[in-house]
């Protein structure tokens, strides 16, 4: 194998903390993308019991959903989408709306909403002040020139609708309007916050890492220094038929 492969090498040494042995690629079972990721879990499970644990990786599968959606997405450099990102310059205003919709629809991970810029008890008293003269005067023009109680007691819920749709109308229309704040500032705390809420899925902070999330990691390690999509690193595709020399 060549220069690839060996780059490929040395990133999983240093992602996981270990080092492969000689006889590992003696066998030929790591031509495979699927062999290296068995001999990378054989490492990890040999590991002494003094030796200090796998790094935290809860985030670490949430990182790489969330950065290949804003790629395939919405057309961001994968180059500009690090932890320390500012999600502004990544979403930028304009259409914010549809795009966050867009990656809701693609991860995998229930994400945060959009927030308004005041909360909607504010919103809706904001509402209600501004509805109020308008309100007062449509009412004032349907209410029946009668003095019957019955009259009255008729148009009393109809009278009780009219004034209190307009500013629950106005209150949803201003908070779907204003939904453009983002909840997080970066990419790395939105990360936290959707790893926070799937805490179940994914796994408490400071626990090692399993098979699926050291596949993941290996995964993408594979496709970044290839320059593949991550769907075309497979268990049974071997480094040749990746374009590996």
């Amino acid at each position: 194998m060549g220069l690839e492969y060996l780059e490929i090498t040395m990133a999983c040494e240093e992602e996981f903390d270990f080092t492969f042995s000689e006889e590992a690629f003696a066998t030929g079972e790591m031509d495979t993308v699927g062999g290296f990721y068995r001999h990378i879990m054989h490492a990890l499970q040999s590991r002494p019991v003094q030796s200090p644990p796998i790094a935290p990786c809860p985030n670490v599968p949430v990182f790489f959903a969330l950065r290949t959606a804003l790629v395939e997405k919405l057309n961001v450099e994968k180059s500009r989408i690090t932890p320390r990102a500012e999600l502004s310059e990544l979403i930028p205003l304009r259409n914010r709306r549809l795009a966050w919709r867009m990656l809701e629809h693609a991860l995998p991970f229930r994400i945060p909403e959009l927030r308004t810029p005041v909360s909607s008890a504010v919103l809706l008293w904001l509402s209600i002040l501004a509805s109020l003269p308008i309100t007062f005067y449509l009412s004032w023009l349907m209410l029946p020139n009668s003095d019957s109680v019955d009259d009255l007691l008729t148009f009393a819920p109809f009278s009780l609708l009219l004034v209190c749709a307009p500013p629950i109308i106005l209150a949803i229309f201003l908070e779907m309007t204003l939904q453009r704040c983002l909840p997080a500032k970066t990419v790395g705390s939105l990360v936290e916050d959707i790893a926070a809420r799937e805490f179940d899925r994914i796994g408490p902070d400071g626990e090692s890492c399993g098979p699926a999330s050291v596949w993941v990691r290996y995964q993408n390690i594979v496709a970044d220094h290839l320059g593949l999509d991550i769907t075309d690193v497979t268990p049974d595709t071997t480094f040749r038929e990746l374009g590996v020399d």
